[in-house]
C-alpha cells in the first residue's frame, strides 16, 4: 500500500518537474554569468579561467541544492551519493552529450547549422554574421540535448 502511494505521488510531482526543472535551469545559468562577468572584471580582475571554474562551482552547488529541494524532492537525503551522481551526470552532460554535437552539427552533418545560420542572418538584417548564426544554432542544439540528458539522469538517477 505505501509503494502504491509513494508511486502516486512522484507521478503527480513529474507533471510540475519540467517547468520547474526549466526555470532553475534559467536560473543557475543567469547566477554563472552574474558571477563570471563580476569576477572577470574589477575589482576583483580574476582571469576568464579562473573566473570560469569559479563561478561553476557555485552554479553546480545552487543546481544541486535547487533541483534538490525544489525540482525533484526525493524522499532519502543520501546527499553525498547523490552529489556524486549529480557531478558525474554534469560532467557526462557537458563533457561528452554536447561536445559530440557540436562536434557532429559542426564538422559532419553541417546543412542544419548553415541553413539555420542564413535564415538567422536575414532574419537580423545583417546584425549577425551567419558564422554567428551558425555557431550559436549549434550550441543550442548541444544545450538542448544536455538539458534532456540532465533532466531524466535527475530524475531517475540522482534524485529519483
Amino acid at each position: 500500500m505505501k509503494l502504491r502511494l509513494r508511486l502516486q505521488r512522484h507521478d503527480a510531482v513529474a507533471m510540475d518537474s519540467i517547468p520547474l526543472y526549466l526555470a532553475v535551469g534559467a536560473g543557475v545559468t543567469g547566477a554563472d554569468l552574474l558571477i563570471y562577468n563580476a569576477l572577470a572584471k574589477p575589482p576583483f580582475g580574476w582571469g576568464r579561467l579562473r573566473a570560469h571554474c569559479m563561478a561553476t562551482l557555485c552554479s553546480m552547488a545552487l543546481g544541486f541544492t535547487l533541483h534538490f529541494a525544489v525540482v525533484f524532492r526525493p524522499d532519502e537525503l543520501l546527499l553525498g551519493e547523490r552529489l556524486l551522481r549529480y557531478v558525474g551526470t554534469v560532467m557526462i552532460s557537458d563533457y561528452v552529450v554536447q561536445t559530440l554535437i557540436i562536434h557532429f552539427l559542426s564538422q559532419r552533418w553541417t546543412v542544419p547549422a548553415l541553413a539555420f545560420g542564413r535564415l538567422g542572418q536575414a532574419g537580423s538584417s545583417q546584425l549577425f554574421s551567419e558564422e554567428f548564426c551558425a555557431r550559436n544554432i549549434v550550441k543550442l542544439c548541444a544545450v538542448v540535448a544536455g538539458m534532456t540528458v540532465n533532466y531524466v539522469s535527475f530524475k531517475y538517477f540522482v534524485y529519483g
